[in-house]
């Protein structure tokens, strides 16, 4: 054994590279093991080819005088099939040493080369020193395997807490560690979040505001804004910890956090105060508000620095004069993360968060399990992300349970979803998260709710009440100014809106609650994510005189939109030609009523030619209306020939409706020759649709045109 070989055993993607939780974190360890005169290797160094890197690494740590084995959220590669063949038969008595942990490892199958490391050196008497990620447990299983060997894993939150970890360990190995110098940022923060992910342009953005040209006497701050769940807290934390690791050092004054949840200005005293410390204020028979002066003081008066004031309430706890007294201005730059969309500050800057993107939610989810990019997984994790709405909070805990159960699949927790809804949910978080937990889906849906306006709550109430995913815009408005018009709820049209309606639900789009599906002239739909209807049907259940009202209104208006459609229908059919119908259906779209399938199929039969036609095929699509059998049949009788008719033939397919024997004796029509015809006669029998007397007797006679013709 050569005392200065150490092999460092890490996943890159999650401790090296730049996209990683902790990037440069492995070169930053090497280059200071490199100062005590250590040969450092990594496993890229050994991975030439598959089959062999197990034999090659084995070669190499069973020669190191430290193994440093680094656990986080990602696995990394699963070590191949015939290298693990190859590698067991050159040492068969791999980990008898350790009996139990051989049993519970089996055939080996399934561990990544990284998990592999820290077995190797077992089996040849080493002791890796393990260290994992803080509050980190989404490789539970692996660190109980390495504490049945005894080698209990040691938290760390970064690099600079990692490499004082290791001074202590490894001292009596490698005698010659350099001290560790002390940091020249001071810094009070929460630990780094290892599943944060994605959010780039708004970490930009933030980072912007901040460095804007700054006014005279103005300090500069950005107050980050959005509902409960979303993920503000997360995006702030990590913002203030991508500053430590900036180059050059973007707040030499230090980089420090505080929890404003119910702050009164008295107790913001207390929490400056605990700054003082990191600050290298002296704290001997200091009393809190001296502490907290001081602070203030030096933050306000010494170079720039970055404090995160998280979860401030509203307007008036910003506003407090108290607050006022005891919030640094001057060089401090503040971050605050908040629900309210106002904070009453002109001179604040405000950012609104939204909900994650489809490939931030994926990569969210990926941090905790490795197989959300395998394509069997696909669909169903994209229609958790949909269900979820992108709701930070909620898919944290799905990532949390789903790493803690690895045999369970996606598509069976995605059906588990589906069928039990909210029970799953709360299932879910009651085994995923701590008894104390504040931010579970109830809570946060509850916060976000009961924070709204009455006539805002009434339109909630209403969407999730609409069948379908998708909902009207016309029909929510109506069914509100109804209710405001009879004094059932109560509302104020604010100024520069022409309804109380349209200023409650552009507020709920505005706040991301409802989003716009889809928008053309003659239909707008909006829509709720599931999360949120199922909680909003629940709080209206608690009241079933709110619930039953509800109900009949909708009920109502269903049916006298039913009749008034029904005669704007009537109208269209009466129309002299297309062009007549087509301003009816234009006109029925103005008057407030929304066309339907019927609406459109009594304009199709209207239609002169089959690019009108067609045309209005794309216009019902266009407003998210699918056009029926019926529709397409229309369709098929204006094509002008065989070749127009087969195209629509395979659109209806596309849209998943099956041909009727109408559309095939239509088809059938179209044929110019027997070949055509035969064939229409062939599908039609296998799709177990008897050919009617009129389409045998068309395809007898393309068959005698064509003899006479090849005669």
């Amino acid at each position: 054994m050569k005392s200065n070989r150490v092999f460092i055993s890490c996943v890159s993607s999650e401790f090296e590279r730049e996209t990683g939780a902790y990037p440069g974190l492995r070169s930053k360890l090497r280059r200071y093991l490199t100062k005590a005169e250590c040969e450092v290797k990594v496993q890229e160094e050994f991975r030439q080819t598959e089959v062999d890197t197990l034999e090659k690494l084995d070669h190499y740590i069973r020669t190191c005088a430290a193994v440093i084995h680094l656990v986080g959220s990602e696995f990394g590669s699963v070590a191949d099939a015939t290298a693990v063949e190859t590698y067991l038969k050159s040492e068969p008595k791999f980990l008898d040493g350790f009996p139990k942990l051989k049993a519970d490892l089996g055939d080996f199958s399934g561990l990544s080369y990284t998990q592999w490391e820290a077995f190797i050196a077992l089996h040849h008497g080493l002791k890796p020193f393990v260290y994992r990620t803080a509050a980190d447990d989404v490789q539970e299983f692996h660190l109980e395997r390495l504490i049945e060997a005894r080698r209990h894993a040691s938290p760390f939150s970064d690099a600079e807490d990692l490499l004082g970890q290791l001074i202590g360990d490894l001292r009596h190995i490698i005698p010659d560690l350099p001290a560790l110098p002390s940091s020249q940022v001071p810094r009070y923060l929460p630990a780094r979040n290892p599943h944060f992910r994605g959010r780039e342009s708004d970490l930009k953005r933030v980072g912007e505001l901040l460095a804007e040209s700054k006014t005279i006497g103005i300090t500069q701050q950005v107050a980050v804004f959005a509902s409960g769940g979303v993920g503000k807290s997360s995006l702030a934390l990590e913002f203030a910890w991508e500053s430590l690791a900036a180059d050059p050092v973007e707040f030499p004054g230090g980089v420090f956090w505080v929890d404003c949840r119910d702050r009164a200005g008295a107790s913001l005293c207390d929490a400056l105060s605990v700054l003082a410390e990191p600050l290298g204020i002296p704290t001997e028979n200091g009393e809190t508000e001296t502490l907290s002066r001081a602070v203030e003081q030096r933050l306000a008066a010494g170079p720039p620095n970055l404090l995160v004031l998280d979860n401030v309430n509203d307007e008036a706890q910003w506003k407090d004069p108290e607050w006022a007294k005891s919030v640094p201005a001057g060089n401090c730059h503040r971050l605050i993360t908040t629900r309210a969309e106002d904070l009453g500050d002109h001179w604040l800057k405000m950012h609104r968060l939204d909900v994650l993107s489809g490939p931030d939610a994926r990569a969210l989810l990926r941090s905790y399990r490795n197989d959300v990019d395998m394509g069997v997984n696909g669909d169903e994790i994209d229609s958790i992300i949909d269900w979820f709405g992108g709701l930070a909070i909620g898919l944290t805990v799905v990532g949390i349970y789903m790493a803690g159960h690895r045999r369970l699949g996606w598509a069976a927790y995605w059906r588990d979803l589906q069928s039990r809804k909210l029970v799953a949910v709360r299932t879910t978080e009651d085994q995923a998260v701590p008894v104390d937990y504040s931010n579970r889906a109830d809570a946060v849906i509850d916060d976000l709710f009961f924070s709204l306006l009455e006539t805002e709550q009434r339109v909630l109430f209403y969407a999730a009440t609409l069948p379908g995913e998708d909902v009207s815009e016309r029909w929510l408005r109506n069914l509100l100014d109804e209710d405001v018009r009879f004094r059932h709820i109560t509302g104020v049209v604010p100024p520069g809106y022409d309804s109380v309606s349209q200023a409650s639900i552009e507020c709920l789009m505005d706040r991301g609650i409802l989003r716009l599906s889809i928008s053309t002239p003659l239909r707008k739909t909006l829509f709720l994510h599931q999360v949120i209807r199922e909680r909003i049907k629940e709080i209206m259940s608690r009241n079933q005189r709110l619930k039953q009202h509800i109900s009949q209104q909708i009920r109502r208006h269903a049916v006298r939109n039913y009749h008034l459609s029904r005669q704007w229908t009537q109208a269209i059919l009466e129309a002299t030609d297309f062009d007549a119908g087509n301003l009816l259906l234009e006109a029925m779209a103005q008057a407030n009523f929304e066309p339907d399938v019927f609406s459109f199929n009594t304009l199709l039969s209207k239609a002169a030619d089959y690019e009108s036609a067609s045309g209005v095929i794309e216009r019902m699509t266009e407003a998210g209306i699918e056009p029926d059998v019926v529709s397409f049949n229309t369709l098929l009788s204006k094509a002008a020939d065989y070749e127009s008719a087969s195209g629509v033939i395979e659109r209806m397919t596309e849209a998943g409706i099956e041909p009727d024997v109408v559309s095939f004796t239509t088809l059938l029509s179209k044929a110019a020759d027997y070949e055509s015809a035969s064939g229409v006669i062939e599908r039609m029998t296998e799709a177990e649709l008897s050919p009617t007397l009129s389409a045998s007797t068309r395809c007898s006679r393309r068959r005698r045109t064509t003899s006479r013709r090849s005669g």
